[in-house]
């Protein structure tokens, strides 16, 4: 695949210029499994009227599709240790009139099993493998392409999408899929990396979210404003948060590590056109858990 030879324009709102954020290290990793070649990273950007940042360029959806559709059951963490899971069962658990919940992307099932008993819990997933182990979990599997959620005919009192908006071309229409699955007075939640974070802004391309190959749209809470009325929700929340729980204790050190990684990866940049690309590898600074680099969007049916 070429680099492009030009700054696109902003794949949601056909905004352009759109601001270049940098280049995205290449990839040998897809959902768990080896790519060769590597894939080149493309670059960031972001754009200034919907406020949706974006890696250009990206493949086709097919190639996309086949790669989940092999990934095995083991590739993503589904610990009960997951700070995002725990959240979102809080949320949850504060639907006094929840009786059904839609998880897209349950991948094996894990966020739904912490749920109280009573519920019913029903699922969206790609991976065959992770599939099969949600429904051992009890989890009803409606459909494994996002495309099949237009024939789903019922709605849920809460609609989950846990780590799934980032890996979509089009969010906003990602976000207006969801928003017909959610039941009148329900509730959508949508957790993903929080592109307005400031170690992700001082980071740029380098940001360890967005080096997944996997990993092709980036939102925060003003992408979520300015799209929710266009797919007939309302923002009811944002709430940033770090996706591993770290030892506070060697957060200090951590993010010292951080600031040095940065300054490093920024004068390695400055190298590369003196000793060409091999003699300065792009490669992902920070880590999970570092910083507020989330976000958990609570959204709710607009009113008719």
């Amino acid at each position: 695949m070429a680099a492009p030879t030009a700054a696109p324009a902003c794949r949601q709102c056909g905004a352009a210029p759109v601001e270049d954020l940098g280049p995205i290290p290449d990839a040998d990793l897809f959902a768990g499994q080896p790519l060769q070649p590597p894939w080149p990273g493309g670059r960031l950007h972001r754009c200034g009227r919907c406020q949706l940042t974006f890696r250009h360029p990206v493949r086709e959806e097919a190639e996309y599709e086949r790669l989940y559709a092999a990934a095995p059951d083991t590739v993503w963490d589904a610990g009960a240790a997951r700070v995002d899971h725990r959240l979102v069962r809080q949320r949850i658990a504060e639907e006094p009139h929840a009786r059904s919940v839609l998880d897209v992307g349950c991948y094996d099932g894990a966020l739904l099993a912490g749920l109280p008993p009573g519920l019913e819990r029903f699922g969206i997933e790609a991976s065959r493998a992770a599939a099969r182990a949600a429904r051992q979990r009890g989890v009803t599997v409606l459909a494994e392409r996002i495309g099949d959620i237009r024939s789903i005919d019922r709605r849920f009192d809460v609609v989950c999408a846990i780590d799934v908006i980032e890996h979509m071309v089009s969010p906003k229409d990602f976000l207006s899929l969801l928003s017909g699955l959610v039941a009148p007075g329900g509730l959508l939640l949508v957790s993903t990396g929080d592109a307005d974070a400031p170690a992700w802004r001082a980071a740029g391309g380098r940001y360890w979210y967005c080096s997944f190959p996997e990993h092709l749209s980036f939102v925060c809470t003003r992408w979520a404003q300015a799209a929710a009325p266009a797919c007939a929700l309302t923002l009811a929340g944002a709430a940033p948060f770090a996706y591993e729980a770290l030892d506070p204790r060697a957060l200090p050190r951590r993010r010292r590590r951080f600031q040095r990684q940065l300054a490093w990866a920024r004068w390695r940049a400055r190298l590369r056109p003196l000793l060409g690309a091999g003699g300065a590898e792009l490669r992902p600074v920070g880590r999970p858990g570092l910083f507020d680099d989330h976000l958990l969007l609570a959204f709710r049916p607009a009113p008719r």
